[in-house]
């Protein structure tokens, strides 16, 4: 048998639920910029769900040119929104653990279409700090949109 190399885990919808939260948080912002007549269903946060942040928050057809306080508001209210919406998947922790136990030596590598900023929040409010040797997020700001958190 061929020893394992590394293992690749996806964050949403592996090991976490973060999909409420993230929604709670985009009906906030649209309400807090005024736009409470906007519809936003839980359809449209699934579209975002691995575009650019940075077009995210440049897209006017959103936020009406008041994109950089939406960008502010939204991560206030998603950090807010992560206290009661963000679940880990039944089993990810001690799967997580169980196999840095047995396997030290193997790097366990999570991909996500999330923000560095996202990430570094969800990551300590679920104390998996330990849990991964790389993550591979999109990075605010990257020219290629993409880059490594760890």
């Amino acid at each position: 048998m061929e020893e394992i190399k590394c293992l690749i885990v996806n964050w949403d919808g592996v090991c976490v639920s973060t999909e409420k939260a993230r929604h709670l948080a985009y009906c906030e912002t649209f309400h807090q910029l005024g736009q409470t007549d906007r519809i936003w269903s839980e359809r449209d946060t699934v579209a975002q769900s691995g575009r650019n942040p940075d077009k995210i928050w440049a897209d006017d057809s959103l936020w009406k040119g008041q994109g950089k306080e939406a960008k502010k508001i939204f991560y206030n209210a998603y950090n807010f929104f992560l206290n009661n919406h963000l679940f880990l998947n039944d089993n990810s922790r001690s799967f997580l653990t169980m196999f840095k136990v047995w396997n030290p030596k193997v790097p366990v590598v999570c991909f996500v279409a999330k923000s560095q900023t996202e990430m570094e929040l969800e990551v300590e409010r679920l104390s998996l700090t330990n849990s991964f040797d790389l993550i591979y997020c999109s990075k605010e700001g990257s020219t290629q949109n993409k880059d490594l958190y760890k």
